[in-house]
């Protein structure tokens, strides 16, 4: 095998290589919406508001508990 022939196959291999790296990119993107949506990892104190993406602490310095935000419910202040 010439070099010209090992470069061909090179560039064939780096572009099917490519698009399948594209395709599988696109397929997780669409399978999780919410990759690129702070909502989605967004945490909030039961205590006192603060609010932080998450990242395996979940006791805020006030002494409260963050929680999903999913979890919370909005309630009106009297």
């Amino acid at each position: 095998m010439s070099w010209s022939e090992v470069l061909n196959e090179l560039t064939t291999y780096l572009l099917m290589g490519g698009i399948v790296l594209v395709i599988m990119f696109i397929v997780q993107v669409v399978k999780n919406r919410d990759l690129f949506n702070d909502s989605a990892t967004t945490h909030i104190c039961d205590k006192c508001n603060a609010k932080k993406l998450d990242d395996g602490k979940y006791v805020c310095e006030c002494g409260g508990e963050f929680v999903h935000i999913n979890k919370m419910k909005w309630v009106e202040e009297e």
